[in-house]
């Protein structure tokens, strides 16, 4: 089954793991959104991967921004027609102190990075999801979100929130017949063309024909 055509939303897009999944994404020919908090890195990336005007769209936007990330949804599903799929690739990381040692600012950062951003996005994005009768949401977690790590509460508890929103998704938005739609990686140990292949194809089945 080929993704040529399809819409391909990334968050976190300049990391290293959006900037990897985007150049996947563009050689099997999707349609990309890519969305981050840096515009000079962004500029870099689309320069890197040449795309027409027509296959790509770019904005800066902080995702911890309600409105922001809504107006941002609307100009891709305004481009585009349509969104299929949604890679929340944005990530963070604070840890080495016990939570009892933890600054309240450590916590803060976490639930921002993981929590905050997971739920703007969310709301942006799935509902145009459900509505185009066809989607698939990943989110990268971590095994710390169910066993904590003795030094790195705050990240642990971030993770946790993250993956308790990505699984609610589709408990919230869809009919109890529907198939889900968001997808739960707790590890990243494949290839990024690997991960799209079984995690974006594979794991729900084929997509509905447009």
């Amino acid at each position: 089954m080929s993704l040529e055509n399809r819409v391909a939303v990334i968050t976190g897009a300049t990391g290293g793991l959006g900037s990897t999944l985007a150049r996947e994404l563009a050689s099997l020919g999707l349609n990309l959104a890519l969305l981050d908090i840096d515009p000079a890195r962004l500029d870099t990336l689309v320069q890197t991967l040449s795309l027409p005007a027509s296959r790509i769209f770019t904005r800066t936007v902080d995702l911890l921004d309600p409105a922001g990330t809504k107006s941002a949804a609307s100009a891709i599903l305004a481009k585009f027609g349509k969104i299929d799929i949604l890679l929340h690739v944005v990530g963070g990381w604070t840890g080495g102190k016990t939570l009892f040692e933890a600054p309240a600012d450590d916590l803060a950062f976490m639930l921002n990075q993981h929590v905050w951003t997971s739920f703007n996005v969310i709301q942006a994005f799935v509902p145009l999801l459900v509505s185009n009768g066809w989607g698939r949401v990943a989110m990268v977690t971590s095994p710390f979100a169910s066993r904590p790590n003795a030094k790195g509460g705050p990240y642990a508890v971030g993770k946790a929130g993250q993956e308790a929103s990505c699984r609610l998704s589709p408990r919230n938005w869809l009919a109890p017949a529907s198939p889900p739609i968001c997808s739960r990686l707790k590890r990243l140990t494949c290839s990024a063309k690997k991960f799209l292949h079984h995690r974006l194809i594979m794991h729900h089945g084929p997509p509905r024909k447009s």
